[in-house]
């Protein structure tokens, strides 16, 4: 992590347009987002698609998405992306993952675990659901990774100092937290990878993202 990021106060605030959101069949790792992603970028290239413009808000506590209050014309929101999670309050302690894509280097995603007092576990119901959002360059998506690292970081200070406070006996080697709202252990991480090398051969156009 740079020590630019290292320095930047939260919340860090960003306007992407949103991907959409699918399944993902894994806590981390960008194995896990790889399919996703493709499916999502896959519906994003039929032709007409609109993907809606969002306010991407990293803070300490979570992330926050926000559809901005403009004028949609009738043709983009008849074929725009189903935006019914295009605005949502994402707590931290929920995101347990976050990457910059390697194939589709604009495009930032994130992996939440669902609260599992609704989903039935024990029937191969998925608890995981990976968001991706496309930025306008590749660097605002690194950007994005390493603010999201940051917010982890605080996270992960909170909570040590609440177990120092509090006096337990648990290890924070993983960073793990008990959440009544999740039906794992509390882990994160953040991969950031070198994307100088690699060449978008179906880089979702701007025309269509």
């Amino acid at each position: 992590m740079t020590n630019a990021i290292l320095k930047e106060d939260l919340p860090q605030s960003y306007t992407v347009k949103y991907l959409g959101n699918d399944e993902a069949h894994g806590l981390w790792g960008i194995k896990h987002t790889r399919k996703p992603v493709d499916n999502l970028v896959s519906r994003a290239k039929k032709p007409g698609t609109y993907l809606p413009v969002v306010n991407l808000t990293v803070t300490s506590e979570g992330v926050r998405i926000e559809a901005p209050n403009q004028p949609v014309s009738a043709m983009k929101r008849k074929n725009a992306i189903k935006s019914d999670k295009a605005s949502a309050w994402l707590p931290i302690d929920t995101i347990s993952y976050g990457v910059q894509d390697l194939v589709y280097t604009r495009v930032f995603s994130i992996i939440v675990v669902q609260d599992c007092t609704d989903i039935k576990v024990k029937n191969n119901n998925i608890p995981f659901v990976c968001y991706a959002f496309v930025c306008d360059s590749r660097q605002i998506a690194r950007n994005l990774t390493y603010t999201l690292a940051h917010a982890f970081q605080q996270y992960s200070q909170r909570i040590r100092a609440t177990a120092s406070t509090a006096q337990r006996g648990r290890s924070f080697l993983t960073m793990a937290k008990s959440s009544s709202s999740s039906c794992f252990d509390k882990q994160f991480a953040i991969n950031l990878v070198s994307c100088g090398d690699y060449y978008d051969p179906d880089e979702v156009k701007d025309s269509e993202a």
